[in-house]
């Protein structure tokens, strides 16, 4: 019987287009979108206690483990959002600089790719 090579080829590396665009989100927007993020989350909560009372235990705990899921993920955007536009009003000196955004490092790498674009 003939052997099959089983091993992996190797990956490639940065072969998708580079797309530099940032996406910048205003305070009330950020806000909004949390919110309503929030109340879809909650929505669910009504299928999964309808289907609780049904006795479709499993079917109403893969929803609340969704919804965690999903509440960790709208987590991270309000978060990472917040910081965006926190640096992004300190880097234009609307705000006052913290001791921590003085301290940023940025490797020589990132540098050079913005003067170069």
């Amino acid at each position: 019987m003939e052997e099959r090579n089983l091993s992996l080829s190797p990956r490639r590396e940065r072969t998708r287009p580079s797309s530099h665009r940032v996406v910048k989100f205003e305070i009330d927007e950020i806000k909004q979108r949390f919110h309503e993020s929030v109340e879809e989350i909650e929505k669910q909560c009504l299928v999964a206690r309808e289907l609780y009372n049904a006795e479709k235990l499993e079917q109403a705990e893969n929803i609340w483990r969704a919804q965690i899921v999903f509440l960790e993920s709208t987590l991270d955007f309000y978060m990472h959002e917040i910081t965006k536009y926190g640096l992004e009003k300190m880097f234009n000196e609307e705000w006052e600089s913290t001791k921590k955004y003085g301290s940023i490092q940025v490797k020589m790498e990132v540098v050079h790719r913005v003067i170069r674009e």
